[in-house]
């Protein structure tokens, strides 16, 4: 992977909690306000192209990705690596 992500940059995001054995950010079901459900997965391909990531600008994007109430309610849950996909 290279030392900087890049728009387009496809990635997989790994929780950190419990020394990095958090799960992988994946897509899951449907959202009532948006269009799928995010949660963890045990590895970056539970299904085709649902724990793969795309870097985009910010600008224009309608972000909705929440799942917990709290910043961290837990040692580590807000923190996650980067693997490239």
């Amino acid at each position: 992977m290279a030392a900087e992500l890049r728009y387009a940059d496809r990635i997989h995001l790994e929780n950190g909690y419990n020394d990095v054995k958090g799960g992988f950010l994946d897509t899951n079901g449907h959202s009532p306000a948006g269009k799928y459900g995010v949660a963890t997965a045990a590895t970056s391909a539970r299904g085709a192209g649902t724990g793969t990531w795309q870097i985009e600008s910010a600008t224009d994007a309608a972000y909705e990705v929440c799942t917990n109430a709290y910043f961290n309610r837990a040692a580590d849950v807000t923190h996650w690596r980067i693997h490239q996909a």
